[in-house]
C-alpha cells in the first residue's frame, strides 16, 4: 500500500508541475513542448517498462534440477491418484524434452 501512496504523490506533484508549466507565459514550440509533455512521459515508461521485460527474460534461470524433480512429483502423484482409481491410467501426455 504504501508504494502506491508513494506513486500516487509522485504523480501528484508531476500533475502539479505541469499544471504550473501551462500557466507561464511561453513561446509557442515550448508551450507545444509542455503540451506533449505527458504523452512523451508515457512513451517514455512504456520504453522502460520494455526494456525491464526484455532483461528479465534475457536473464531468467534454467534450473533443470528442479524441473526434474517436479517431473517426479507429478509422477508420483499421477501413481497415488491411480492407486486410489481417482483418475484412469495415462491421463497425461508424456512431455519429451
Amino acid at each position: 500500500m504504501l508504494r502506491i501512496l508513494r506513486l500516487l504523490s509522485y504523480a501528484a506533484v508531476a500533475l502539479a508541475l505541469w499544471i504550473a508549466a501551462l500557466q507561464l507565459e511561453l513561446s509557442r514550440n515550448a508551450h507545444l513542448c509542455v503540451l506533449a509533455a505527458p504523452v512523451a512521459a508515457v512513451v517514455l515508461f512504456g520504453l522502460y517498462m520494455l526494456a525491464l521485460l526484455a532483461h528479465g527474460v534475457a536473464t531468467y534461470r534454467d534450473c533443470p534440477a528442479e524441473a526434474a524433480s517436479l517431473q517426479q512429483d507429478i509422477a508420483w502423484a499421477l501413481g497415488e491418484l491411480t492407486a486410489q482409481g481417482v483418475i484412469g491410467p495415462n491421463p497425461l501426455p508424456e512431455v519429451s524434452e
